[in-house]
C-alpha cells in the first residue's frame, strides 16, 4: 500500500514538475504579442485610445494605415514603418489633430473619430 501511495506521489510531482516547467513565452517568438495597440506616423508610434474626437478637432488628412502588422511581431527582421498599425485595417484614415502638434493624431474607425497620443510624450 505505501509503496503504490509513494508511486502515486511520484507520478503526481512529476506532473508538477513539468507543468512548472513550461515557458509561456516561446524562443522563437510565437507567443509573443504588442504591449498597447498602435500606428505609426512619421517615425513617431502613437498608442491607440477608445477616447472619442470631436469632428471640430479633425485637421488634415495625414494618410492611410498600409499594413496591419499583429502576426509580423515574431517575424525576425521586422521593421516598423510609416502608417504600420497591430490593430488598424489598412485604408484606415489617419488625421493631425487641430493645435496638438504631434503629441496626438486622430485615426478613424466605424465612422468615428478617435484619439492616438504620441508614446515618447513627456508627462
Amino acid at each position: 500500500m505505501k509503496k503504490s501511495l509513494a508511486g502515486v506521489g511520484t507520478v503526481l510531482m512529476l506532473f508538477v514538475l513539468a507543468a512548472c516547467s513550461e515557458v509561456p513565452f516561446t524562443l522563437n517568438g510565437s507567443e509573443a504579442s504588442w504591449a498597447y495597440s498602435f500606428v505609426k506616423y512619421d517615425g513617431i508610434s502613437y498608442e491607440l485610445t477608445d477616447e472619442e474626437a470631436a469632428e471640430e478637432e479633425v485637421g488634415e488628412l495625414l494618410g492611410e494605415v498600409k499594413r496591419n502588422v499583429v502576426d509580423m511581431d515574431t517575424v525576425v527582421n521586422y521593421v516598423e514603418t510609416d502608417f504600420d498599425s497591430n490593430e488598424l485595417n489598412p485604408g484606415a484614415k489617419l488625421f493631425a489633430m487641430k493645435e496638438s502638434g504631434d503629441d496626438e493624431i486622430i485615426y478613424e474607425r466605424y465612422g468615428k473619430y478617435f484619439i492616438a497620443r504620441n508614446t515618447m510624450m513627456e508627462e
